[in-house]
């Protein structure tokens, strides 16, 4: 029975075959139309779990920001602002 390689290119890139499956001539346009589609699904699946793990990691930024934001505002009032504000003017005459 021939063996046939079953390699797969989309443009960009390519999947080799480096065993190859041993079938009769009839059955290999059903293989590997097959295999063709369980690597698209390989390919969708993987994309989209780039995709979540790129919105997870977006939330945790910006839920990280929101919390260091809340955390400045609580500790650092207007009467802090104002004497961080004075001292370094208060500095700026001086030599080191």
């Amino acid at each position: 029975m021939p063996r046939y390689y079953l390699h797969l290119r989309d443009g960009t890139d390519e999947v080799l075959d480096p065993e190859g499956l041993e079938m009769p001539p009839d059955a290999v346009p059903g293989i590997a139309l097959a295999a063709a589609r369980d690597c698209m699904a390989e390919d969708k699946i993987a994309a989209a779990e780039r995709s979540a793990v790129a919105e997870v990691r977006a939330r945790a930024a910006a839920a990280a920001a929101a919390a260091a934001a809340a955390l400045i505002a609580e500790a650092h009032d207007a009467d802090a602002d104002r004497a961080m504000v004075d001292q370094t003017i208060a500095g700026l005459g001086r030599t080191h």
